[in-house]
């Protein structure tokens, strides 16, 4: 796959409180409003065929495929409309209940709603791009979907049902009203002992990534800051940065932008 900010908690709430990671809404460094629009739903079944999704204040219900695949059911608010992205048919890897892994039988595809309504369906959306299934033996799951104005950022997992390390981790951004222009921000790794943290400036467009390796004598980290900005479409490797709990802030030029990260 070669060619992809507010960010708030999608919270799911589902009978048997499925719980997954999710991100509140930043803590803002006076130069720039930052929030963090994504993701990773805590899904809930509200009946075996919706779940509620709720984001930004808003509670939208979505077909459900499974209970057990609820957390891979994503919802975020754009300025093009609604993007969303249900589950596909997944299977549980054999040898997982008792941590599930589970892989898409078919691919994940996003939808986008123009419609104020928040029962979203397939009917009443229009198809915006089908995920590939496959990645040579690996199958690629969908993880993060940000908002970004008139984009949306996708974070992509190509994972082995062997358990093994994933092949790849993507970021790409996609333009909205054109989805075939799909670019590559970045490829990171966030699983064996490494870590990958992101955040988004939805006002200035920018999205943060901050890779993190092992691998010192003195056991600390080596890091790795990148900046992409949408505007310009430009990539760049940042030397200049501070880094204060979750508080990424970057210097850039005469520009001083503030993140509130988030683990992918």
């Amino acid at each position: 796959m070669n060619n992809p900010p507010s960010i708030v908690y999608c919270s799911i709430i589902a009978s048997a409180l499925i719980t997954a990671a999710c991100s509140n809404e930043a803590s803002l460094h006076p130069t720039t409003a930052v929030s963090l629009k994504s993701v990773t739903s805590h899904a809930a079944q509200e009946s075996p065929k919706t779940i509620k999704i709720q984001t930004d204040g808003i509670t939208y219900t979505i077909p459900l495929s499974s209970p057990s695949t609820a957390p891979y059911n994503y919802v975020v608010r754009t300025a093009a409309g609604t993007i969303w992205a249900p589950a596909p048919p997944m299977t549980l890897v054999k040898g997982t209940q008792k941590s599930p892994v589970y892989m898409p039988e078919q691919p994940f595809t996003l939808y986008r709603s123009e419609s104020n309504g928040t029962s979203l369906t397939k009917e009443h959306s229009q198809k915006l791009l089908s995920l590939p299934l496959n990645d040579g033996a690996a199958k690629v799951i969908l993880n993060r979907l940000i908002g970004l104005q008139d984009h949306v950022i996708i974070h992509t997992a190509s994972s082995f049902s062997d358990g093994s390390q994933p092949l790849t981790e993507e970021a790409q951004i996609i333009k909205i009203d054109d989805s075939s222009s799909s670019s590559l921000i970045t490829e990171f790794h966030s699983t064996g002992g490494k870590l990958y943290s992101y955040g988004v400036d939805e006002h200035r467009q920018y999205y943060a990534g901050l890779s993190e390796k092992p691998g010192n004598a003195d056991g600390s980290y080596t890091r790795e800051v990148l900046l992409y900005d949408e505007q310009n479409n430009r990539i760049q490797k940042i030397k200049d940065y501070q880094l204060n709990g979750q508080i990424l802030t970057i210097h850039d030029q005469d520009k001083k932008i503030t993140f509130k990260i988030i683990p992918a």
